[in-house]
C-alpha cells in the first residue's frame, strides 16, 4: 500500500524503500531451526530441534560423495552423545 500510495503521490519520481520485519524476528516455533538456538558441541543448552528431511530435490552429490536426499539429519546431539569435540 505505501509504495501505490507513493506512486500516486509523486508519478515521476523514484524511491527507494527499506521495511523492517523485526516483529517477524520472534515468529519461529520454540523448536525451529535456528542458528541461535544450535551447539556446536554436546552438552550445551540447545534446545530440543526438530530433526530435518533432506529433500530429494537436493542438488547431486560431488563425484565420490553419498547421495544424502531422502535422510533425516538430527539437529541436536543425543542424550548419549560423547562428551568431546568433533
Amino acid at each position: 500500500m505505501t509504495i501505490k500510495v507513493f506512486n500516486y503521490t509523486y508519478p515521476d519520481c523514484i524511491a527507494i524503500f527499506t521495511f523492517d520485519q523485526s516483529s517477524a524476528h520472534e515468529g519461529f516455533t520454540e523448536n525451529a531451526l535456528n542458528i541461535n538456538n544450535m551447539n556446536i558441541n554436546p552438552a550445551g543448552k540447545q534446545r530440543k530441534l526438530c530433526d530435518m528431511h533432506i529433500l530429494h530435490s537436493n542438488p547431486n552429490p560431488a563425484p565420490r560423495e553419498e547421495d544424502t536426499c531422502g535422510w533425516v539429519q538430527q539437529m541436536i546431539f543425543s542424550d548419549d552423545h560423547p562428551d568431546e569435540c568433533l
